[in-house]
């Protein structure tokens, strides 16, 4: 989860697995994604995301980062 996302309300949220395909993205993220794509739970692996947050005024604009899923 991210801290305070919730102001960044022109947001954006992408997933890419380790080959670097984006397998989903999200606009005014909030939170809210349960790890599913297309009603299925990902497979355990590492997985990338980039945080856009669209913001002008804020020095930092996109967050990367990865996490891993296990079963």
């Amino acid at each position: 989860t991210f801290d305070q996302i919730e102001l960044y309300h022109n947001s954006s949220l992408s997933i890419y697995n380790r080959y670097g395909t984006k397998i989903t993205e999200f606009t005014n993220y909030q939170n809210n994604w349960d790890g599913k794509i297309k009603g299925k739970l990902l497979p355990t692996g590492i997985y990338y995301y980039v945080l856009n947050l669209n913001e002008p005024r804020n020095q930092l604009d996109l967050i990367k980062g990865y996490f891993t899923i296990l079963y």
